[in-house]
């Protein structure tokens, strides 16, 4: 698959709106596009390469909810006055993929208090990623990466509704 030059310049733009660092962020892009092995290819997986440890953190899904919090707490993109108090989880043996939405619901709530979604990229296999975006710049960024080929996840407190397209829930 070879990338064309407007998914290219979307991947850029995505990374222009998205990245803390900016610079080492193209650098990576730039990376993928030029060593890209056209049988594997992913948009999805050049952004997660290209944003991981600055906005995004990458976690299997056994991952428990304290291995989660310590990787959030570690990028550079959250936010500031995040606080924890609502983080009571305390039983990690009982702890299951299907009880993320026990966790990430209150996050979302919480960093929407500040103006900050909790988003990923997906990404194939048995991993997912979470990281931060300033609500202001999530539409821009949709769109972007539907031009892209990649595919958003944006996180929500309740239950999904059919209009939010690039989503998915817990």
């Amino acid at each position: 698959m070879s990338v064309g030059e407007e998914q290219r310049a979307a991947l850029f733009a995505i990374i222009d709106l998205w990245a803390t660092y900016v610079d080492s962020a193209r650098e990576s892009m730039t990376y993928s596009l030029e060593h890209l092995d056209s049988t594997r290819f992913s948009a999805d997986g050049a952004l997660v390469d290209a944003l991981r440890w600055d906005r995004l953190i990458y976690l299997e899904c056994r991952t428990s909810p304290l291995e989660i919090r310590t990787g959030l707490e570690g990028l550079p993109a959250t936010p500031p006055n995040l606080t924890w108090e609502w983080f009571t989880w305390t039983k990690d043996d009982d702890w299951d993929y299907d009880d993320m939405q026990e966790f990430v619901g209150p996050l979302v709530e919480k960093c929407l208090e500040m103006d900050i979604a909790v988003v990923g990229v997906d990404v194939d296999g048995d991993g997912f990623t979470l990281g931060f975006i300033e609500a202001d710049r999530l539409d821009e960024v949709l769109s972007l990466a539907e031009t892209a080929g990649a595919k958003i996840v944006v996180h929500h407190a309740g239950p999904p509704t059919r209009d939010m397209a690039w989503s998915r829930w817990f």
